[in-house]
């Protein structure tokens, strides 16, 4: 069986001369030498005397923490601080003093925390280094100088600059280019933080980046101050402390920037607003459009920027009052890029959907234009409207001359959906047929003439069926309130059929679209046969 009793090390024998040292040598320096039972990172609390006498001293108030390391037989004799150790010298509100013992010699160095040693703490803490050496080298040395520089760091004022000063480190660590100013009196204190951008005092992570982009992209505002997910950066908790009142953050919340567009060798600019929030920038267009662009983002290991499209519904102006913009956001076509004049360009395929919107917008305007259709509500958020959207793409194919028969699918309906299909069945025929839609509030009808064929079955005859197939004229009616239709504009062909959903993928059967039960429209086409 193995018998031994506890032992002691070297560096404890170290350790405890050192501090045994540091007792005799506290003594002959005006100090007392109280030990931390409890040792989290403090040696001793010292309590600091001055001479009213020959033989007398008397408690000044100020409390010295020390921290005591010791050194024996190295040739380049050095302490060696851990990233604990650094913290909590850093967090000490009253003086400190870190004390490096020779205990070969029986010399005492000392180093203060003041201006130099803590912004050598602070890059220490904010680096990926494990420990921080400093040399013997870096110490000052004799009882003179000790009782000089004690008296300078007991001074509220320096203990104070060195509390701003590192609330400041840890401000422009998070935000760069950030400064602070504070203003204090008896009565109160305020805190002054100015930074480039007022949106960067929040911590937004990826889990909080998108409530964050609504309220600072969609809603123009920086988040409320109680939002529970969305909090000022904990740098600015030390700032309050400090300041024992309120924090003052200046900062630019929008920066107006000149975008361009360029498009088969054509160049167009327009304003827009720059805004940041977490690690993205969006620029918002007056017509409620919005690009975003994130900083570069580790994705499968690699750094990328990640873009995205939000069209701003709350926030925006009618497209008919966007003069400066109009033709920029006419040009977001296949085959565009864009960016900050100055910069290279990006292409629109970056953004999802962007490169739709051009094409779009010409629809809208050509509505207005070429139709008559007033669009002084509409705005661009409405392009992502179903409703909207096909009620648009629809006018547009009607002006860009596509034909009803490659709008109005063909159909059965009634009984000729139980009986065998029979091509034969089918009889040429004239008609006049309504196609209803809505766009916003407004209601259309596109009356269409032509040619195509009934499908008829019986004795008597019964029309069971309708194929388009050749287009004569068509003509705009607007009505003053919406139609009883859905997001798909319907043809009518009679008040007593079903209206037909277009611009949809229905079940074909045998090429053709079966369609059952009875319906009533407002208003019905006219089907007729032919001789």
């Amino acid at each position: 069986m193995d018998r031994r009793a506890k032992r002691r090390t070297k560096s404890q024998r170290i350790g405890e001369k050192g501090e045994n040292l540091y007792k005799v040598w506290a003594v002959d320096n005006g100090l007392t030498s109280q030990k931390v039972d409890q040792d989290y990172g403090i040696d001793f609390y010292s309590q600091v005397l001055k001479p009213i006498g020959d033989d007398i001293e008397e408690v000044t108030g100020t409390i010295l923490a020390v921290q005591v390391r010791s050194v024996e037989g190295e040739n380049r004799k050095r302490v060696k601080l851990d990233r604990t150790d650094a913290e909590n010298a850093l967090r000490i509100r009253i003086p400190y003093c870190l004390i490096a013992i020779d205990v070969s010699v029986e010399k005492i160095y000392h180093r203060f925390l003041d201006e130099t040693l803590l912004i050598e703490l602070d890059a220490f803490i904010k680096s990926e280094r494990q420990s921080l050496t400093l040399g013997l080298n870096t110490f000052a040395y004799g009882n003179d100088v000790f009782a000089s520089e004690l008296k300078m760091v007991s001074e509220q004022g320096l203990q104070y600059r060195l509390q701003v000063l590192k609330a400041e480190k840890d401000i422009t660590a998070d935000i760069p280019g950030a400064s602070l100013k504070i203003v204090q009196d008896s009565g109160s204190g305020i805190a002054a933080v100015r930074l480039p951008w007022i949106t960067q005092a929040f911590s937004v992570n990826i889990h909080t980046q998108e409530e964050a982009a609504k309220f600072v992209f969609e809603e123009g505002t920086i988040p409320p101050h109680d939002h529970p997910d969305i909090r000022l950066l904990p740098a600015f908790e030390r700032v309050a402390d400090i300041a024992s009142g309120k924090i003052l953050l200046h900062g630019a919340f929008e920066e107006e920037v000149e975008l361009f567009i360029e498009l088969q060798g054509k160049r167009v600019t327009a304003p827009f607003s720059l805004r940041r929030v977490g690690d993205e920038r969006a620029y918002i267009g007056e017509a409620g459009l919005v690009l975003v662009i994130s900083d570069p983002r580790k994705i499968k290991g690699l750094p990328m920027h990640q873009f995205s499209l939000r069209l701003n519904e709350k926030h925006s102006t009618p497209l008919i009052t966007c003069a400066a913009s109009k033709d920029f956001l006419k040009m977001l076509k296949p085959g565009a890029i864009v960016n900050e004049v100055g910069r290279e360009g990006i292409p629109v395929s970056h953004w999802p959907n962007l490169e739709r919107i051009g094409t779009t917008v010409d629809a809208i305007f050509s509505m207005s234009d070429d139709l008559g259709i007033g669009i002084e509500d509409v705005i661009l958020a409405d392009i992502s409207n179903e409703e909207f959207g096909k009620g648009i793409s629809l006018l547009d194919a009607f002006r860009l001359g596509v034909g009803i028969d490659q709008i109005i699918p063909s159909f059965l309906l009634g009984p000729a959906c139980e009986q065998p299909y029979c091509e034969d069945n089918w009889r040429q025929a004239g008609i006049r047929i309504p196609i209803a839609l809505n766009l916003k509030n407004k209601g259309i009808i596109i009356w269409v003439t032509g040619h195509g064929s009934v499908y008829v079955i019986g004795k008597p005859p019964l029309i069971c069926g309708f194929r388009a197939e050749k287009q004569d004229s068509w003509k705009i009616e607007l009505k003053d309130s919406r139609l009883p239709v859905g997001p798909n504009p319907e043809a009518w062909i009679t008040r007593d059929w079903p209206g037909i959903p277009l611009l949809s993928s229905p079940k074909k059967i045998k090429r053709e679209m079966l369609v059952k039960g009875p319906s009533h429209n407002p208003v019905g086409g006219e089907v007729w046969e032919l001789e």
